[in-house]
C-alpha cells in the first residue's frame, strides 16, 4: 500500500486513521526528542544553496502494525556542498562466523534487538536544508511561511546516513 500523507492522514476508515496518525506524531516526536533538526528562517539558507524534500512512507505490515516513516530525498543532494564522503558500515560474513563459533565455544547468551531510531544519531558535519515536510503544519502548527528544517543529525535517506 503507498499512501502519500494526506492520504494517511484523512483515511476513510477511522480506526486506522487513527493509527496512522499515532505513528505519524510517534515519527515526528522521535525526530524532535533526537534534535534531528531546527527551525531557521528561509532567509538565513546560504545563497545558492538548495532545499532537500522530503517525503513520508507508509507500510501497513501483515501482521497488523502500522509504519510510518520520514525520509529525506537525498538523491537531490549535491556532492562536495551536501556531503563529501559517505561510508556504511558492512558486517563480513568471515566475522559474523567467528563470533558465533566464539558463542558456541565459550556458551554465549545471544540477544537480538532493534535500535528503532538507529539512523538518527548520526551527527552532520555538513549544513543541509530542508523543506518542512508535509504533515509539520498539520501536527505542530507552529511553522512560519518562511520557515525551513536545518538538519542537525542523520535521517533516513540522506546520503550520510549510513
Amino acid at each position: 500500500m503507498s499512501l502519500a500523507f494526506q492520504e494517511a492522514w484523512y483515511y476513510n476508515d477511522q480506526e486506522k486513521r487513527e493509527k496512522w496518525r499515532m505513528f505519524i506524531w510517534k515519527e515526528f516526536r522521535d525526530m524532535i526528542k533526537q534534535g534531528v533538526w531546527v527551525n531557521v528562517d528561509q532567509s538565513s539558507v546560504p545563497e545558492g544553496r538548495k532545499l532537500i524534500g522530503s517525503k513520508w512512507v507508509f507500510k501497513e505490515k501483515h501482521d497488523g502494525r502500522f509504519w510510518a516513516k520520514l525520509v529525506c530525498l537525498g538523491y537531490s543532494q549535491i556532492p562536495g556542498v551536501d556531503f563529501s564522503n559517505n561510508y556504511a558500515t558492512v558486517g563480513n560474513d568471515v566475522t559474523f562466523r567467528v563470533v558465533m563459533v566464539l558463542r558456541l565455544m565459550f556458551g554465549f547468551h545471544a540477544v537480538l534487538l532493534d535500535v528503532e531510531t538507529g539512523f538518527l544519531y548520526g551527527k552532520l558535519e555538513e549544513e543541509i536544508y530542508m523543506e518542512i515536510p508535509s504533515g509539520y503544519k498539520e501536527v505542530y502548527q507552529e511553522a512560519e511561511k518562511d520557515t525551513v528544517l536545518e538538519l542537525q543529525m542523520a535521517m533516513y535517506g540522506l546520503v550520510q546516513a549510513a
